[in-house]
């Protein structure tokens, strides 16, 4: 089973659509911040 991993300070917030949302925190928390629609194109969806 993979070990979790935690991200102290992480502050979720909603958005349009789920998995972006989730990325976008994600790269936000690590100092990149892009749009919620912009990672949907470059996702392709």
């Amino acid at each position: 089973m993979a070990e979790k991993l935690i991200l102290e300070g992480f502050k979720p917030f909603v958005g349009k659509h789920c998995e972006p949302t989730a990325v976008r925190r994600a790269l936000d928390y690590h100092g990149l911040t892009l749009s919620e629609e912009t990672l949907l194109g470059l996702g392709g969806g």
